[in-house]
């Protein structure tokens, strides 16, 4: 019985093979030639990130996001990190199965977050 869980237990680790790989995070630069302030702000209101830029800030792959941008003087600029499924996703499915898509899905590593575009802040 031990052996069997032992078994099943490395099966699950081993078929979550995109949450293995790249993790449910995802790390994002945020840089700007001037001084601002950020806000990053998730699906559901949780503010992930307040500071100035540069940062590096790691983002779970299981949300969407908001940027806020603010510099004195200039317009508030926002933008969009949507998600996107990724194409490992689906090479996972006819490796690892059911148990692969199932270990993804629920911890999020089946998703790529769009990366950062250029915002730029107008007067």
């Amino acid at each position: 019985m031990k052996k069997l869980i032992v078994l099943l237990a490395g099966l699950a680790v081993m078929f979550g093979c995109y949450t293995i790989v790249n993790g449910t995070t995802q790390d994002m630069s945020v840089t700007a030639d001037q001084a601002v302030q950020i806000s990053i702000v998730n699906n559901e209101g949780a503010v992930i990130y307040e500071g100035g830029a540069p940062a590096e800030v790691s983002l779970p792959r299981a949300a969407t996001y908001t940027i806020t941008v603010t510099a004195d003087g200039f317009q508030t600029q926002t933008i969009q990190i949507n998600q996107q499924l990724n194409g490992w996703f689906w090479g996972n499915c006819i490796i690892g199965g059911l148990l692969g898509w199932i270990v993804d899905g629920v911890s999020g590593a089946m998703w790529e977050l769009d990366p950062l575009s250029l915002i730029h802040i107008s007067e």
